[in-house]
Formats: C-alpha cells, structure tokens, sequence
C-alpha cells in the first residue's frame, strides 16, 4: 500500500471523528469567508450611504477676502465680494476623467436682497432637484419649491421672519410663494431662502453667474483627492477643496468593520486549526499498535509523518470546501440584513481557492506537532508495550 492509500483508510476507519474535525473546520472558514464578503456589502453600503449624505468636494472662487461660513462663503450685509463662476465650469466639471465618479453637482448663488418684512434675507438660488439629491435628510413642512417665483425658507429664517407655508414675500421687486418651510437642520440652510437659481441671478443683477459648487462624488470607485486634482486641473482660477471630515468618517468605520472581521475570522480559524490537532493526537493515540507495526516492518519517521500530514491536508480541503459553500449560503441568507450590496461584489469568486488553500496549510501546520508525535514513537516500545 501506499502512504496515501495508508492515510486514506485511516480517514474512511475513523469518518465520524474526522467527519467531526472537517467540520470544526469547516465553521472557521465559513465564519471568515461570510464575515469578509459581508463587511465588503457592508463598506460599500456604507460608502454608498455617505456619498449620498451631501457634498464631499467644495469649488470656490479664488479670493483673499472670503470668509468661510457657508460652504465656505459667509454673506455680508449688504454687498457681497466673493468672485463668482460663470455657468461654463460646470460643463467642465462634467468633463473631467473620473466625472462617472461624480454623483451629483449642485450650483449655488448667495447672496442678500431687501423683503417686505423689513428685513434684509440671505438668498440661495438652487436646482432643486439637484439639491435636493444632494442632501437627501432634508425634511420638509409642504414641498420644494417647483414653480420660478415660489421659496423655500429655512427654520431660523421663516421664524423670524414669521412665514408659513403658503405665505408670501417680496424679495426684491418679485413677489414669492412660501411653498414650503426646510425642518431645521443645524447647518446653515436654516438661515437661507431657497430659490430657483435663474431667478436669483435675476434678482441679484448677477445672469449667468454662481457663487460655489457642491460635488458629490462616489469615492468607493475614486480617491476623494484624485478627484480634486482633477477638478482643479481643470479650474485653475478655483479654490477646490475635499471636505475630509465625512470621507475620513467613512474610511475609518470601514477599516473598523474589516478589522473586526478579519479578528473574528482569525479565532475562529484558530479554533478550527485546534480541533485538528485534538483529532490526529486522538488518532495517533488509537493507532499507537498499528504505528509501531509499521516502523517495525521498515517505515521511516519521514513516511510515518507523511501519513498523518496526508490525513491533515484532506481535513484542510474537505473543510474548506465545505466551509466556504456554507459561506456562500450564509453571504446569500444575510446580505438583505446588512445592505443591498449594490456596488459591491456578492462574493469575490477569489475567496474560493484562497479558503481551500488556506485550509489545508491551516490544518498541516496544526498537524506537524502529531506528525512529529507520531513519528518518534519508538516501535519496540510500542509491540513490547502491547
């Protein structure tokens, strides 16, 4: 016989405990193959989720006189000298190489005109529909504004100004309809009248012209600083900047998520890897008679060694065959639990030989010490001893 014969009717005498060490196994590299193409859906869940929670880039006119408040413009009384861009870059943000990577770019012109109420009002003129994309936790009390002469107030603005939803107001020379009054949100957007953007550019004497731009990008396909690298490139006279705080946000829950699957995969890998090891000793224990027999007739440490590291390698792959089609079933059960892993990958088919190989030398390294047990027992101690 040979030594694979010998090892392969060791396993086939012994199925129910290497039936049990294949499947010790089996949980260790299930519980890692499940917990990294989850926390994979879970990241890209995640970035998704953050990519739509507003801008991550900022594009201002190059000035020395701007003070940052909103989106890095602050409105002053009653002038305001911030540089504006004309409609044309946002053509060119379109163009640059990664603008599949832009979700959505939103235009802004800020600025104050005189109301009705005695007041001065800091005015915002938006596409609605991009704005509203952009900043998807917007709540608010009616609708957004769909016609050209109709607002959107912020809370802190309607309150002191006293407006309600259906109200009107004269900014300006043009009368306006409150359609609806923005929940507040902690930003600066509760200060700020919403307005369609033509209409602002007609109040303020400024056609044409926008004060920033707010870009959202998909930075799961694209490195946020790759992007402003190229959004410059293409506006040298703007000052492009990435809001690091949501993206580093981002980055850090996912290393957190990743790090505490490869922690729990790893114990339980290692918990595997030792049920292996109590298998072989057990069965070298059982086999003493028989492992002294063959060291009698003429077989060598190194082939005695053999054996058992044989019977370890068909543990391995056994177990990681097995485990990694349980993962498959348990990525399949949980993913509509952790995110719709759009985006990302369902399982990366990699993930197949990488757990049968990582299997097998799991279970060969964890067999070497019963190898190595097995192979110095001295054979005539052993036949005198039986």
């Amino acid at each position: 016989m040979t030594l694979l014969e010998i090892a392969l009717l060791s396993i086939t005498r012994r199925g129910g405990r290497f039936a049990l060490a294949v499947f010790g196994l089996a949980l260790g590299v299930m519980a890692a193959v499940a917990l990294f193409s989850l926390s994979g859906i879970m990241v890209a869940e995640l970035g998704n989720r953050l990519d739509e929670f507003g801008a991550n880039i900022l594009v201002l006119p190059q000035t020395g006189t701007l003070n940052l408040t909103y989106g890095g413009v602050t409105l002053p009384g009653v002038t305001y000298e911030v540089k504006d861009f004309e409609m044309a870059v946002l053509d060119k943000i379109g163009h640059i190489p990664d603008a599949a990577s832009i979700r959505v770019t939103s235009p802004k012109l800020l600025g104050v005109v005189d109301s009705t109420r005695g007041q001065k009002v800091p005015l915002a003129g938006v596409d609605f529909d991009r704005e509203s994309r952009l900043k998807a936790w917007w709540q608010v009390q009616g609708r957004l504004p769909e016609g050209e002469e109709e607002i959107l107030p912020g809370h802190a603005v309607a309150a002191a100004l006293g407006l309600r939803v259906g109200d009107s107001l004269t900014l300006g020379d043009r009368k306006m309809t409150v359609t609806g009054i923005l929940e507040e949100t902690g930003s600066p957007d509760d200060g700020l009248v919403f307005a369609q953007l033509p209409l602002v550019q007609e109040i303020l004497g400024r056609p044409g012209r926008l004060s920033l731009i707010e870009v959202s990008a998909y930075c799961n396909t694209c490195p946020i600083e790759q992007m402003v690298g190229e959004i410059s490139a293409v506006l040298p006279d703007a000052r492009v900047t990435a809001l690091k705080q949501a993206v580093q946000a981002r980055m850090e829950t996912a290393k957190r998520f990743q790090s505490f699957s490869w922690l729990l995969s790893g114990l339980m890998l290692l918990v595997g890897s030792l049920m292996v090891i109590n298998t072989l000793l057990i069965s070298i224990r059982e086999r003493t008679k028989e492992i002294g027999v063959l060291r009698a007739i003429g077989f060598r440490r190194r082939q005695i060694a053999t054996i058992i590291l044989v019977e370890a390698l068909a543990i391995g792959l056994a177990g990681g065959g097995l485990g990694c089609l349980l993962g498959m079933v348990a990525v399949l059960a949980l993913r509509p639990m952790v995110g719709s892993g759009s985006g990302a990958q369902f399982f990366p088919w990699w993930l197949i030989p990488a757990s049968l190989g990582t299997a097998a030398l799991l279970a060969v390294l964890a067999a070497s010490y019963p190898a190595r047990r097995a192979a110095d027992l001295d054979p005539a101690e052993v036949l005198r001893g039986q």
